[in-house]
Order: structure tokens, then C-alpha cells, then sequence
């Protein structure tokens, strides 16, 4: 990686955007997979199959939409909470890609503020936590070059990264911190700090030689090429000269890096996921419950089916000439093959039988951890003054379960 990174050349390798997304869905790919996923339900596979049988006239003592319209609400009204909750994560990719950082134009020797998504490999970035509109954070993974310490350090806080909240310590390579800054006196309370030179910036080349993308946090094994002169580069949870993203600058007034990750090439991505099919215990526990059910109605319909096959058969029902024999029979009455006659009354049955099972059930459940979604993010208890953050209930698939919680660290 060659800092400041040169423009883009046919033989240049191929870095990825620092742009990320969090989003299960695309545009296109949201009616196939929700409906796929959706259908990872019992219930809603149940009720297919019923509306299914029951648009079978022959079989059906009632009519198809009786069934195909409830099931299309339901499956309507979670594809558009499954919708929101991803348009939500949405905003807040949106929200991140965009936060402002500096990064150096090598032309000008100046910092420039750019949105996240623009910081590329081989970058300059400067993060400082002065109020100048742009974020404390670090954009994407970097190698320490200067801090505003007289000796090169600055602190981390990784709460987003590993949820720690003691501050981790970094240091700069000391020729390099020597070389970019100059020391000079505060005029507020007479501490000694280190400002850039902005001739040396303007002069900066540095290249750095690092192992491929990793999803181990803290390893970080490189070397920095400096006039002519290798500099060895660690990583580790304290010390070292490695910036993950994500990570926050503390008591520090800045730092400057060079960008080696980006996107999901960071370290934190590279330990992220794709958004699983979350499901709660209650869920689980609906499922099995519906499965009893289900087997219940199967013997109450094996049941009908063999009483109907016996009934068909007698000799009583085939002298029942106000029944109208032959003409009279039909697919579930027909006294000239009974055993078939009860084979498909077992379906009739089945649908005749099929609000053992309520429709309504699981849209119940669904209203109602939307519903503790809504009141976790409105809480005021749980908002965050110093960072203006909220708490935020990116989904209510496992809001229930939060009544297990009994410690937070």
C-alpha cells in the first residue's frame, strides 16, 4: 500500500469500497427471500397446503378464498414489518457510509473533509475529536503515523468493537511521529503537544506491507517502508500502531493514519455475519405447539375418513334412494368405491378441521413484539446524553427475549 494513494492504474490492485451495508434484502431480492423465509413457518406452510386443497372443488366443502385471502393478509402485514426493519438498518448504513472524516489531499498538503464511503486504501486520514463536523470515530482500519501527544500515543476506546470501555493505548513509529510534527506550547493550559508540519505532510511517502484481510480484531502484522527504512508494525489489544474502524479517539486531540482496510475488509466487518432468520424461544415453542395440533387434527380426520368409508358402505345408505344413487355420487360420496370415497373425505375433513389451527396467531405475536420494540426505542432510560444515541430495536424478532437478561457488562 503506497500512501498517498496514487490514482487508479490498469495494473493497481483492486481494493473494496469503504461503503457497507447491513441490509438482509435488496430491492430485488426481498419478495423472493421474505416469502422464502416466511415460509420457513409451519403455520404458514400449513395454511398454503389448506388453501390449496380447498380451491379443489371436487374435495372442498368451502371455497378457495376463504382461505387464500386471510393468508395473503398475513403474509402481507410481516413482509411489510419484515420492510421497515430493514429500511431501518438502511438509514443507518446511510448514516455511517456518509459521516464526515479529513483526509489529506496530497496535492495541497490540506485535510479535506469526505464522507466515509470516499476514504479509499492508501489514504491519509486525519481524526480529531475537536468539534469540526466530523466524527471521532475511525473511518476504516489504519496504521498510527502522528498524534498530537509530544510522545506519539493516543487512546481507543473499542466499546464498539468488543464492547470494552477501558481506553486502549497506541503508539506512533518514532521516526515517523518525529518527522511529521513539530512541538509546541498550549497558550490554554501550557502543556507540551505536537502539531503537523504541513511542508513535511505535503512530502509524505510512506509504503506499508500487510497480510491479506483477517478477521482476527487485534493481529495486525506488517512493516512500513520509511526513507528507505523498515519499520515493523503490530497490532494487540493495547500498544502497537493499529486503528480499527469503528473505534473511537480518546483524550486525544488527533491522529493521523494510513487507511489499509476498507469496507468489508475491516476488521470489524470481517467479523460480521450476514443478518440472520432470528427466532425467538416463544416462536420455537409456537411451532411445536401447532405440530401437536396438527397431529391431533390428522387422527380426528383419519378418524372421519375410515367412519365415512364404513358408512358409504352399508347396505342401509346404498338403498337410500332419496340420495339419489348413481347419479347422487360424487368424490366424497360414492357408494360404489367406498374406500376412495373415504380417502378424499380425509381432505375434506382436513380443511373442514383447519381452524384448529388459528391464522391469526402468529400475527398476534408479531403486533405484540412490535409493539416492545416501539417502547424500547422510545425509552428514556436507556438514552445516551454524551453521544445523543438512542437506544434502537433494530428488530423484534428476539424483543422477548430480553426479559433473560439479568447482568450487562
Amino acid at each position: 500500500i503506497v500512501a498517498p494513494a496514487p490514482p487508479p492504474g490498469p495494473k493497481e490492485p483492486k481494493f473494496v469500497s469503504n461503503f457497507v451495508s447491513t441490509t438482509k434484502y435488496t430491492a430485488v431480492s426481498f419478495i423472493p427471500m421474505n416469502l422464502f423465509l416466511q415460509f420457513h413457518r409451519f403455520s404458514n406452510c400449513y395454511f398454503l397446503v389448506i388453501a390449496i386443497l380447498a380451491s379443489i372443488p371436487s374435495i372442498s366443502p368451502v371455497g378457495g378464498l376463504t382461505f387464500w385471502f386471510p393468508l395473503a393478509i398475513v403474509i402481507t402485514l410481516t413482509a411489510i414489518k419484515d420492510g421497515m426493519e430493514d429500511y431501518r438498518r438502511y438509514q443507518s448504513d446511510v448514516e455511517e457510509n456518509n459521516r464526515q472524516t479529513e483526509v489529506m489531499n496530497h496535492q495541497t498538503g490540506e485535510f479535506e473533509a469526505v464522507p466515509w464511503k470516499d476514504v479509499t486504501v492508501g489514504s491519509i486520514v486525519r481524526v480529531t475529536t475537536i468539534e469540526d463536523g466530523c466524527s471521532a470515530m475511525v473511518p476504516a482500519d489504519l496504521t498510527l503515523l502522528a498524534t498530537s501527544a509530544e510522545d506519539g500515543s493516543c487512546f481507543l476506546e473499542t466499546a464498539n468493537l468488543d464492547g470494552e470501555t477501558n481506553l486502549k493505548l497506541r503508539h506512533a513509529p518514532e521516526a515517523v511521529h518525529k518527522e511529521l510534527t513539530q512541538v509546541s506550547v498550549s497558550s490554554f493550559d501550557g502543556a507540551r503537544l505536537a502539531t503537523l508540519v504541513p511542508a513535511k505532510m505535503k512530502q509524505l511517502s510512506v509504503s506499508v506491507i500487510c497480510s491479506l484481510p483477517d478477521a482476527m480484531i487485534y493481529d495486525f502484522n506488517a512493516r512500513m517502508v520509511f526513507k528507505g527504512k523498515d519499520i515493523p508494525l503490530s497490532g494487540g489489544s493495547s500498544g502497537g500502531q493499529f486503528l480499527q474502524r469503528s473505534t473511537k479517539l480518546r483524550n486525544s486531540r488527533w491522529c493521523i493514519g494510513v487507511v489499509v482496510y476498507t469496507g468489508k475488509d475491516t476488521k470489524i466487518q470481517r467479523n460480521m455475519s450476514e443478518p440472520p432468520n432470528k427466532v425467538s424461544a416463544i416462536e420455537r415453542r409456537l411451532n411445536s405447539f401447532i405440530l401437536y395440533v396438527f397431529c391431533f387434527q390428522a387422527l380426528l380426520c383419519i378418524a372421519g375418513a375410515i367412519g365415512a368409508s364404513i358408512w358409504i358402505a352399508l347396505d342401509t345408505t346404498k338403498a337410500a334412494w332419496y340420495l339419489g344413487f348413481p347419479d347422487g355420487s360424487s368424490t366424497t360420496f360414492n357408494v360404489g368405491n367406498p374406500q376412495l370415497s373415504g380417502f378424499f373425505s380425509f381432505f375434506s375433513y382436513l380443511i373442514l378441521l383447519s381452524l384448529l389451527i388459528p391464522i391469526s396467531l402468529y400475527v398476534s405475536v408479531e403486533f405484540v413484539k412490535v409493539f416492545i420494540m416501539v417502547q424500547i426505542s422510545a425509552d428514556r432510560e436507556i438514552y445516551v446524553e454524551e453521544d445523543d444515541m438512542p437506544s434502537r430495536a433494530r428488530t423484534s424478532g428476539l424483543c422477548e427475549e430480553l426479559g433473560q437478561v439479568s447482568y450487562i457488562f
